[in-house]
């Protein structure tokens, strides 16, 4: 069966490495282990992380994300803990995050673990 390779413009435009390889109608996918999260998002928290991200990038948008992915929240969740993929990074515009993250080389600059490290420090002390 031939193999067919599908790039979208907008994950070359993103950095995404190209090569999503599709072998045919007859494959059969099989659950096998499902560890569902929160059954709702709880965005009580976003303000006060969007509020820091004002403070530091007053040009920022901050924009709550729903991604498709698993992380350990998933865990936490059945404990009544509620999580946030609070991730906050300042990138130049040329760099190509998508097709970098969880590669190989991943990497960013330091710049931007800076700019990480001070909005969590901040999200930090409102807390406490």
């Amino acid at each position: 069966m031939p193999e067919k390779t599908y790039t979208t413009p907008l994950a070359k435009k993103l950095g995404a490495k190209p090569g999503a390889e599709v072998v045919g109608d007859d494959v059969e996918i099989e659950l096998i282990r499902h560890d569902p999260g929160p059954s709702e998002p709880d965005l009580a928290m976003f303000e006060t992380l969007a509020d820091v991200l004002r403070e530091l990038d007053p040009e920022g948008i901050p924009v709550p994300l729903l991604q498709v992915g698993v992380t350990d929240g998933r865990f936490f969740s059945r404990l009544g803990i509620q999580t946030y993929g609070f991730l906050p990074m300042r990138l130049p515009p040329d760099f190509a995050f998508l097709g970098l993250i969880h590669a190989a080389d991943e990497r960013i600059p330091a710049e931007a673990l800076d700019f990480g490290t001070d909005a969590i420090y901040r999200v930090l002390q409102r807390l406490a």
